[in-house]
């Protein structure tokens, strides 16, 4: 009987790590494993209809330690894929086989008080654990007391779907991408702050901004942008985002904290430079690139040259493909994951 696994989420909306979640269950289907995604009831149903219809979805009500309970009582997985802390916290409380898997490295975690001690106790407590990147490892405050088999094991996209997606029609072309939660770790003000400075330079540069928001930053933005007549397109949340990464000449992501980069991947398969900070994963997906920027002059600087010196463009591109091919390698990274699982490479 194939082994069972239960990919565990207390958000009903998608994102970055849904997608990460969605991706491996897809592969493991593949390997003959048996998959379900569970969620609070929500736009990530249709989400996955769409897009992973092969998936097999099952919606809570609400996420509270009940629901979970007879979820897991129903479902009988051999192990629970939690997505993040707060979901492995509640796996830990029920005493079910559990994986870790931390897509986000926040502040938080660098400091020593009572969340930081529950993760640990909740890393402890796992059949192993997954960080997305080595930050998560050097900035969680009590990384050298974790005992669990524990490994550093970056995201992998499929690549195909990016391509797929990218090939749906678009019309409209932009000089600059925004992709991500219009949210503080995202910093959508600061990237408006550089659109500013690069406008100054090149007039009406046009500007996309995709992405969900929480509704904290809507009126600030907005008011930026009437304030210093940018030539800003906000659209929201898209079904599917990489349409409209292709139809921007680069991508620009001002991020304060970032688990693993997953939105400058998937640019960065479409031939697309990605300007960025280097917090995070994104110090290590942008290794081979020479496109981390420290300022907002940084910032600025080498966007102009990029918009403006097609030779500059072009050499970026090609080096960006290159720079992002280790992260599209699906086999060798599931073989990771399911090594932590403890299994050996069921097909």
């Amino acid at each position: 009987m194939p082994k069972k696994i239960m990919f565990l989420h207390c958000s009903n909306e998608y994102a970055g790590a849904e997608n990460i979640s969605l991706s491996i269950a897809k592969a493991l289907k593949e390997r003959g494993f048996d998959v379900v995604y569970c969620s609070p009831t929500g736009p990530i149903r249709q989400y996955i209809n769409g897009h992973f219809n092969d998936i097999r979805y099952l919606a809570i009500n609400n996420f509270n330690l009940r629901n979970i309970r007879n979820a897991i009582n129903r479902e009988k997985p051999d192990i629970v894929h939690a997505a993040d802390f707060r979901v492995s916290m509640y796996m830990a409380l029920l005493g079910k086989p559990y994986v870790v898997h931390l897509h986000n490295n926040a502040s938080w975690i660098k400091k020593k008080s009572l969340f930081t001690c529950m993760l640990l106790y909740t890393l402890n407590h796992s059949v192993g654990n997954i960080y997305v990147s080595k930050s998560i490892e050097e900035e969680f405050v009590f990384s050298k007391y974790v005992r669990k088999n524990t490994q550093v094991i970056e995201n992998v996209v499929l690549k195909d779907r990016v391509l797929r997606g990218a090939e749906e029609k678009n019309n409209k072309k932009y000089d600059i991408g925004f992709f991500g939660r219009l949210t503080e770790p995202k910093d959508p003000l600061r990237f408006l702050k550089i659109v500013k400075q690069i406008s100054d330079k090149i007039p009406n540069v046009s500007v996309l901004m995709v992405g969900k928001s929480d509704g904290t930053l809507d009126t600030e933005i907005q008011e930026y942008i009437g304030e210093n007549k940018l030539n800003v397109n906000v659209i929201g949340f898209q079904q599917n985002p990489y349409k409209y990464m292709k139809s921007c000449r680069i991508i620009i992501m001002p991020s304060k904290w970032e688990g693993f980069g997953l939105t400058a991947v998937e640019a960065m398969i479409l031939g697309k430079p990605v300007l960025s900070t280097d917090v995070g994963g994104l110090k290590d997906v942008q290794r081979d690139t020479g496109n981390i920027c420290y300022t907002d002059s940084e910032f600025t600087i080498k966007s102009i040259d990029l918009l403006t010196n097609k030779k500059d463009y072009v050499e970026n591109s090609d080096e960006v493909k290159k720079a992002v091919e280790r992260f599209t390698n699906i086999d060798s990274y599931i073989n990771r994951i399911v090594s932590v699982y403890g299994y050996g490479n069921q097909k």
